[in-house]
């Protein structure tokens, strides 16, 4: 029986199921697909073996400015309830896209010391995503405890990502309560990748300089 078990889980009891989840759901992220099918074509990064990164940083560009055309517009978007549906699932979709994409960064991924300077800042724009998402969110699901225009909703957000408060929602709804656990969850996880690559940054520049 102990021999079978150690067969089994040599590798450990918990982490290599987590490595497989996680590997799972990141196929279900469009980042993934959109790699996947620009790698297809025959477009590659400089080691000819990965897909280029512009593709995921092009992604990110177009999130961001899909979500700022819809915040300016949010009022009109309001009025329709299908187009609220629509709106609420793709920047929900995105912010569990951002939080597979950082788990498998920390749990998954291998990144190459001289990548991590790109990959911080990708994160911190991440954190901006996700105060423009549950903004979005917060607003068309009826969230808000006070009305407040775009740029300030966005801003209090922010504040409350780096402060590790989030803008307090209406309590009495299980759905806004949930999506302020999730942006304290990816607020959280973000800043501690972001502080470790700042603080691997300066080890690394300290033993560069003891040489």
């Amino acid at each position: 029986m102990l021999g079978w078990i150690h067969n089994k889980l040599c590798d450990g009891f918990y982490f290599p199921f987590l490595v497989k989840l996680l590997s799972v759901l990141e196929k279900l992220s469009l980042n993934y697909w959109a790699k996947r099918f620009v790698k297809s074509r025959g477009y590659t990064d400089e080691s000819g073996k990965k897909p280029p990164r512009w593709v995921s940083e092009l992604l990110q560009f177009f999130f961001i400015v899909l979500a700022i055309i819809v915040l300016s517009t949010i009022d009109s978007i309001g009025t329709t309830r299908w187009l609220i549906v629509v709106v609420v699932v793709l920047f929900s979709y995105r912010l569990a896209e951002i939080i597979v994409f950082t788990l498998n960064w920390i749990f998954v991924h291998e990144v190459k010391v001289h990548l991590y300077r790109r990959s911080i800042a990708g994160f911190l724009l991440n954190l901006f995503e996700i105060a423009l998402y549950v903004a979005i969110i917060g607003t068309l699901r009826g969230c808000l405890l006070e009305p407040a225009g775009g740029c300030e909703l966005v801003y209090t957000h922010l504040v409350g990502i780096f402060t590790l408060s989030p803008a307090v929602l209406d309590t009495s709804c299980y759905a806004c309560q949930a999506l302020s656990t999730v942006e304290l969850f990816a607020s959280l996880l973000l800043l501690l990748v972001v502080l470790a690559g700042l603080v691997g940054e300066i080890l690394r520049g300290e033993v560069g300089d003891g040489k």
